[in-house]
């Protein structure tokens, strides 16, 4: 049976899409980034269409929200954390 999975946040860069994926790994979640090389052509100001993706399992969603809230990613999120997240993250204010 395939696992369901969704689209998480999209970027400009692909170097904002790895510091997304290291931040999910180092909490164990899985992930994927889709269109690395065509979300970004180079061009100053443009990335391609829906730019540079990341993907995780359906069920690890909210978790990856979760964890992207207390980063510099939150920005990029396609799915919206609790709105306590920034604070369960990182321990910190929001």
């Amino acid at each position: 049976m395939e696992e369901e999975v969704i689209l998480i946040a999209r970027f400009d860069t692909p170097f904002e899409a790895e510091e997304a994926r290291i931040a999910l790994e180092e909490e164990e979640i899985e992930c994927m980034i889709a269109d690395e090389l065509t979300g970004n052509l180079g061009l100053v100001g443009w990335s391609g269409p829906g730019g540079v993706k990341l993907f995780v399992r359906a069920e690890d969603a909210e978790r990856a929200a979760v964890a992207l809230a207390g980063t510099p990613a939150r920005k990029n999120l396609v799915v919206e954390p609790p709105e306590d997240a920034g604070t369960a993250a990182t321990g910190q204010e929001a």
